[in-house]
């Protein structure tokens, strides 16, 4: 029942193409990513105790 509505989005909602990132970029994408990770594993260890 749900396929019918995948049918009618439209053009606009395709993701853009990805650009190649240059080194700055991905450097900056790969410390968020860490920095998430630690957030995110100091969130759990306080949880558990």
């Amino acid at each position: 029942p749900q396929l019918k509505e995948f049918k009618f989005i439209p053009v606009e909602f395709e993701p853009p193409p990805q650009r190649p990132l240059n080194p700055r970029q991905i450097n900056r994408i790969m410390k968020r990513r860490e920095a998430r990770k630690k957030i995110g594993n100091r969130i759990r260890a306080t949880r558990k105790k």
